[in-house]
């Protein structure tokens, strides 16, 4: 079985054929948890490739970047892979950048549309209206006063699956994630789906997952670190992915620990401060820290 295997040593050659061998070989099992929303291996396939007919439909084509200003959800989820369907390239943007923060990496991206949160609907919209380079706007969801943005959910459920194949090459560009730029000028990582596809090898080399685990995805996922171990490693494992929102308040996290059995954790030292503080024995629920 594939997903048995090893990453480098099969033909996966970018991470769109990742999900898809995946999506294959577990197609009914639950991929993402949101609250009480749980959604299986084939419905985030299928999610994806409607989005990516929407997108395709926009003008996206291989090579153009794609601003991802989203907090973590599995719409997140699923814009990373319908971006990387058509071989365009995904630059995640951090979700706590102000304004002018977030219009210079979209400008210096040369990203064609981005994909935000209702939250940052203001604030994309003042950033469309000065950058020429940038084409439109989707929302999550879009306001009903909004005009000139598209909804999220409206372009997944007005499209059908996108079917085409478009030559995705190892050395292409997934993703540009750009550095805080604490010396200058932030600047963007440039990513190739061989990058990524050796950064989840390294992680199972780490942390042995399997598609019996569960795992938590507190940490952004538009940060490298996140969106590798949290996101795409237990993806191609086959795992179960809980998305929380946000680390507050903890009680919640708690509960979805407990809730959905997890067995892997990845986090930073002071979340580990967190948890070895609370009187819930959640260590006995957690397998595998990381």
């Amino acid at each position: 079985m594939f997903i048995k295997g090893d990453l480098m040593s099969s033909n996966i050659k970018n991470l769109v054929e990742l999900l898809d061998s995946t999506t294959l070989e577990v197609s009914s099992k639950t991929a993402l948890v949101f609250g009480s929303k749980s959604i299986i291996y084939q419905q985030l396939n299928d999610s994806s490739r409607q989005l990516a007919s929407a997108l395709f439909e926009l003008g996206v084509r291989r090579g153009d970047k794609v601003g991802l200003w989203l907090p973590n959800c599995p719409e997140f989820v699923y814009s990373f892979f319908a971006i990387l369907r058509l071989g365009a390239t995904v630059v995640p943007i951090n979700t706590m950048l102000k304004r002018e923060e977030a219009r210079y990496v979209v400008e210096d991206s040369l990203s064609k549309i981005l994909i935000c949160s209702v939250d940052k609907s203001s604030d994309s919209e003042n950033i469309l209206s000065r950058i020429n380079t940038l084409k439109h706007l989707i929302f999550l969801p879009k306001p009903k006063s909004n005009k000139i943005a598209f909804d999220f959910n409206d372009l997944i459920n007005t499209h059908k699956k996108f079917k085409e194949k478009i030559e995705i090459k190892e050395d292409d560009l997934a993703e540009v994630v750009y550095t805080s730029g604490t010396t200058g000028k932030p600047k963007g990582a440039c990513l190739s789906h061989k990058n990524l596809i050796s950064n989840i090898k390294d992680c199972t080399q780490v942390i042995k997952c399997s598609k019996k685990d569960s795992t938590i995805c507190i940490l952004p996922l538009f940060h490298s670190f996140s969106s590798t171990v949290c996101m795409l490693m237990p993806l191609y494992k086959g795992a179960k992915i809980v998305i929380m929102r946000s680390v507050r308040p903890f009680k919640r996290v708690v509960r979805a620990i407990l809730k959905n059995r997890v067995t892997i954790f990845a986090g930073v030292p002071s979340l580990y401060k967190i948890l070895g503080e609370t009187k819930i024995p959640l260590f006995k629920r957690i397998l595998n820290v990381f």
